[in-house]
């Protein structure tokens, strides 16, 4: 059964220890389907690169190294297993322009920015609401406790000092 080719077959696999070869490469992942090729890039030093890719005959089959490979560990060293992606392709659909050249991209920022100024705005405005109620709760309580006969020395005494003698 051929995939069709948007179905992922072909897997990165990242962490791979110096000693590790094709051979391993196949052996730890044939359990989880038939293997149609193993690339391991290899550096200057002839020496790979320390990833391969490998292509699987089943999508599905792909998908169960992923879920049963990526983070674990292979000679001392934690593999990283996922759909390869082609040379050059921005990764979770991103695109490769600057985010400022898409057309809305001011009227986005403009916009969070005065999301954040009226969320502000309206938070102090909270605040001051909630100190007035806080000080004519206090003021209220201030004048149920003061006894009547109190009021009335206290206006006296300040009558007294404000009259020259």
């Amino acid at each position: 059964m051929a995939a069709a080719p948007e179905e992922k077959r072909t897997l990165y696999v990242g962490g791979l220890d110096d000693a590790v070869t094709k051979e391993i490469v196949a052996s730890a992942f044939a359990p989880f389907g038939d293997i149609v090729d193993i690339e391991m890039p290899m550096s200057t030093a002839n020496k790979h690169r320390g990833f391969a890719f490998i292509e699987f005959e089943d999508p599905e089959d792909a998908a169960e190294a992923i879920f049963n490979m990526n983070d674990s560990v292979l000679y001392n060293r934690v593999l990283k297993v996922n759909f390869s992606r082609p040379i050059g392709a921005p990764k979770d659909g991103a695109t490769r322009r600057p985010v400022w050249e898409e057309d809305d991209y001011l009227a986005k920022q403009q916009a969070a920015e005065a999301a954040k100024q009226k969320a502000a705005l309206e938070e102090k405005q909270h605040e001051e609401e909630e100190k007035q109620k806080l000080h004519e709760q206090i003021l209220g309580e201030a004048a149920k406790a003061a006894p009547e006969g109190e009021d009335e020395a206290e206006e006296k005494g300040a009558a007294q000092q404000i009259t020259p003698e």
